[in-house]
C-alpha cells in the first residue's frame, strides 16, 4: 500500500510542476483533480479506479492506509480509524483530542 501512495504522490508532484492540483476534501469523500496547460480538467482515479476516495485513515503500529483500504480496516479495528479529517485541519498532532484516539 505504501508503494502505491508513493507512486501517486510522485505522479502528482510531476504534474504539479506543469499544471495545477485541486483537492476537494469533503466530509465523507475526497477527490483530486489536475489541470494542465492546454488540456481538460482530469479527476484522478484512486488505486481502485474510483474518482472518489473515502475520507478515512487507519493508523496501526505496523501500517498507515487511507481510502478504501482504511474503510476495510474499520470492521477489524474501528478505534484505529480517523474520519472527518477536514475537521482536523489546523489542529496540532500533539493535541489531546488526536492523541486520545490512539
Amino acid at each position: 500500500v505504501e508503494m502505491r501512495v508513493l507512486l501517486i504522490l510522485s505522479i502528482l508532484l510531476q504534474t504539479a510542476l506543469s499544471g495545477l492540483i485541486g483537492i476537494d476534501l469533503g466530509s465523507e469523500f475526497f477527490k483530486v483533480s489536475l489541470i494542465r496547460p492546454g488540456k481538460k480538467l482530469v479527476i484522478v482515479e484512486n488505486p481502485q479506479s474510483k474518482r472518489m476516495t473515502n475520507n478515512m485513515i487507519s493508523i496501526t503500529k505496523n501500517q498507515r492506509v487511507f481510502g478504501d483500504d482504511a474503510y476495510n480496516q474499520y470492521i477489524k479495528n474501528p478505534n484505529s480509524i480517523i474520519t472527518y479529517m477536514n475537521n482536523l485541519l489546523g489542529v496540532s498532532s500533539n493535541s489531546t483530542d488526536i492523541l486520545s484516539r490512539f
